[in-house]
């Protein structure tokens, strides 16, 4: 696992690097061609014949889990569940009002119960995005992109190995094998001092 997050640190560090020395730190305003801070996304559309590719990565420990009733279960004593996850998220602009973009995750899960250990790679699901730029930021107006998404079943989530404590099943945790989608829209408003 440090080995992981040594590899992260280093390419985060090289990405920041190669974006300052191409003169993103001149840059006076604000528009990034990103999901945004954090991992909100932003209104503003990355522009015609622009690509923009953003990987993730993200670390999960769990102690416990909520119950039906939504109260707290902590894991029995000596049992964990981890969970690495590799993001990829690419950006296109078809025009300047309009993109397409896509997202897939590749994980590792590992669980140790009742005095097991079980591990397992692979995909989960994927997302296909279709963005509009609505109305772009004037005067008080903020920006604003509608979006269409597509969750794909791309990642297992039937037929689980016992001997894997569930560990394979990577498209479970996201709707177990259904084609959802979703439509939703972004504000962003920029206020320069």
């Amino acid at each position: 696992m440090i080995r992981h997050v040594l590899k992260v640190t280093v390419l985060l560090m090289t990405g920041v690097a190669c974006l300052y020395n191409n003169g993103w730190a001149a840059e006076e305003e604000w528009n990034p061609p990103s999901v945004g801070p954090v991992t909100a996304w932003t209104a503003p559309l990355c522009g015609k014949v622009k690509v923009v590719i953003q990987p993730f990565f993200f670390y999960n420990a769990t102690r416990g889990s909520f119950n039906r009733d939504g109260h707290y279960e902590s894991l029995p004593n000596g049992d964990w569940k981890n969970q690495f996850q590799e993001q990829l998220f690419v950006q296109y602009g078809l025009t300047d009002r309009f993109e397409i973009d896509a997202q897939t995750v590749y994980q590792q899960n590992v669980v140790k119960q009742d005095g097991k250990r079980a591990a397992s790679t692979g995909f989960g699901d994927s997302y296909l995005f279709l963005r509009g730029c609505a109305i772009e930021e004037k005067n008080w107006w903020p920006h604003v992109t509608a979006l269409f998404q597509l969750k794909m079943p791309t990642g297992k989530y039937q037929k689980a190995d016992p001997d894997k404590l569930g560990t394979d099943l990577m498209g479970a945790t996201t709707g177990g094998g259904s084609w959802d989608p979703g439509f939703g829209i972004n504000l962003t408003k920029c206020w320069r001092s």
